[in-house]
């Protein structure tokens, strides 16, 4: 990996988690939740698929036409912290 490439992963991860407390980003606007599902390598339609989260809030999201409520950041913050076992649980879940 390339000091390049890390810096951005750092920069991703911080987003990440000014946004999970509600905090404004810096410099360019670009999505917390994206840089997020593209962390986890993830569409959005498998983003949603995997975390069961509506693929139109997905896309509105990142598209900055709305902003995750309070519930939706914090379900985020979980999913950021712990994506394996999330999406193990919903696995079990729904089976």
């Amino acid at each position: 990996m390339t000091k390049r490439t890390l810096e951005g992963a750092l920069s991703g991860l911080e987003d990440v988690a000014a946004f999970v407390k509600g905090e404004r980003l810096r410099g360019a606007v670009h999505s917390p939740v994206k840089a997020l599902r593209e962390r986890l390598g993830l569409s959005q339609n498998a983003f949603a698929e995997t975390y069961g989260i509506p693929a139109s809030s997905i896309r509105d999201w990142e598209q900055g036409r709305t902003s995750p409520d309070k519930t939706a950041r914090a379900y985020l913050q979980a999913i950021a912290r712990l994506p394996e076992e999330i999406a193990a649980s919903r696995r079990t879940a729904a089976a």
